[in-house]
């Protein structure tokens, strides 16, 4: 037994003194992947890449279908596979071909209705794919496709699955369904929002609407290391990296949702704070000035204020919490996870539109107007979400405005990128968020008798494991010095007069759509 100890205290010796490390990272690896992944794990694979500078990682995309069928008949062997959703993960799971313990949701998608790009028929909503107007719908196969299944248990929420199934055209995948749209084979067709927003679908279609999320199960992109690897080592880190945060920014960057709304891992003595995603430009350069001046890493999770609550009640682990308005936090508080809060800058809401205002939209009431694109924030999710629907409520405008919602958004840059991509006409956002995306986007005032102040304001953690650090942080936060750092990235620190402060009530539950 003391022979056993012996050989026990001089491993532990060895590591702590990285006599003995972990394997390295490197040789080379070959990522599988559908067309609707690219934009995103080519800027991924480049970090991934720095991060481990003697691995290659090779990238192959294809239509997923021909993918999996290539992957369970031996021809391609990649050491990952990524696929769109849990549909066309599946074949390649129940042919025993993924490691044991490997897979892993990387990112979810969202799903889109599709029309010509004139949109002759003027199809703006659901009712318009059941009216006589509508002939055909080409959509992926609902057996084996993800998107199909998504749009047919969409409509079946809806209960008008039985209106149009007889219009619906099942083909191999998402891209075949834009081919038949393109065509004019058909009136509509579903695919995957990043096929829209990035893809080839772009040039030649027009949006009718985002398929709200909650008609569906959510799609996750999964991930998973194959059997064959002669690469394990390479193959998991390229896998689990995939869920960094830094990572998952990179899916949001191109029109995909993230799935890790908590830090996983970190340094010992690192205060982890879930923070609203709307701050991350100040929060970042402000928690890595922290660092340099008290030597404690601060990791943030950027998410939706509704996603990060969520994940607080069910983790309970987090050293501070700042969402992009007080009425988050006075909820956790309510739940008994608040110590001490402090007020550190405030939100306006603006309503942002393209550049050079194609639409000519100059104020609040012409979001009424009809056929426009309007995208809000989710109003259980986000926090401008609650604040646009009381906004609108003022201005005696919210049912109107209902009928023109074609996209509902989890976190704020998904409005601003889809404002600047042109795949929105407008939408309401945060005065900092519209600075942000200053070269695509104007911001429009909203009139101080609709319009409401929110309140940004960090509060320590009940549960924090560091919470004389954690106090330092926020008191650090409401500094001068921090204030400054606001003020570079144009957030306003000072309550703005005339405007009434937001009154903290919860979302409505009223649905946005029908």
């Amino acid at each position: 037994m003391r022979i056993l100890y012996i050989i026990i205290y001089c491993l532990t010796v060895l590591f702590s003194s990285g006599c003995i490390r972990a394997p390295e990272i490197t040789g080379k690896l070959t990522v599988c992947a559908p067309h609707v992944l690219k934009n995103s794990l080519e800027d991924i694979t480049v970090e991934f890449m720095k991060k481990y500078p003697r691995c290659n990682v090779k990238l192959k995309f294809d239509m997923v279908h021909q993918q999996v069928r290539s992957i369970i008949a031996g021809k391609t062997q990649p050491d990952v596979f990524v696929s769109v959703g849990q549909k066309e993960m599946a074949p390649v799971k129940m042919s025993g071909l993924v490691a044991e313990d490997t897979l892993r949701q990387c990112a979810s998608v969202c799903l889109v209705a599709l029309v010509p790009k004139d949109n002759p028929q003027d199809l703006h909503d659901f009712p318009d794919l059941v009216s006589a107007k509508v002939k055909r719908i080409a959509i992926p196969h609902m057996n084996i496709d993800s998107a199909g299944a998504g749009f047919r248990q969409a409509m079946e929420s809806l209960n008008s699955w039985d209106q149009i199934k007889d219009k619906v055209l099942e083909v191999e995948n998402p891209h075949t369904a834009c081919e038949f749209l393109e065509k004019g084979e058909v009136d509509a067709a579903i695919t995957y929002s990043p096929c829209f927003l990035f893809g080839h679908a772009r040039k030649s279609l027009g949006l009718m609407r985002f398929i709200p999320r909650h008609l569906y199960n959510a799609i996750y992109s999964t991930a998973a290391v194959l059997k064959d690897t002669n690469n394990t080592t390479a193959a998991e880190a390229y896998v689990k990296f995939l869920t960094d945060e830094r990572t998952q920014a990179l899916f949001e960057k191109w029109g995909l949702r993230r799935v890790q709304t908590h830090v996983a891992s970190s340094r010992k003595g690192a205060l982890l704070i879930p923070c609203g995603a709307g701050l991350r430009p100040p929060m970042d350069e402000i928690g890595k000035l922290f660092e340099k001046r008290m030597g404690t890493r601060v990791d943030f999770t950027y998410a939706g204020a509704g996603i990060l609550l969520a994940q607080l009640t069910f983790s309970k682990r987090g050293d501070l919490y700042m969402p992009g308005e007080a009425f988050w936090v006075k909820m956790a508080q309510d739940r008994g996870f608040v110590t001490e809060i402090k007020p550190v800058a405030y939100f306006v809401p603006v309503i942002i539109v393209g550049k050079e205002n194609p639409e000519s939209i100059n104020k609040l009431h012409d979001l009424t107007r009809p056929g426009l694109k309007i995208g809000i924030g989710e109003p259980e999710a986000l926090a401008v979400g609650p604040v646009t629907q009381r906004i609108l409520q003022r201005a005696g405008i919210l049912e109107e405005v209902e009928k023109n919602v074609v996209l509902k958004a989890g976190c704020i840059p998904e409005l601003g990128n889809a404002v600047s991509l042109k795949t929105v006409d407008a939408s309401i956002v945060w005065d900092a968020i519209a600075v942000q995306y200053k070269e695509h986007v104007e911001a429009i005032p909203i009139p101080a008798e609709y319009n409401e102040v929110s309140p940004v304001v960090i509060a320590t953690l009940r549960f924090s494991k560091s919470p004389e650090q954690a106090r330092r942080f926020m008191e650090f936060v409401a500094s001068d010095e921090a204030k400054a750092i606001f003020h570079k990235f144009k957030y306003q620190t000072e309550r703005p007069e005339g405007i009434r402060l937001s009154p903290q009530e919860p979302p409505k539950k009223k649905e946005w759509t029908k």
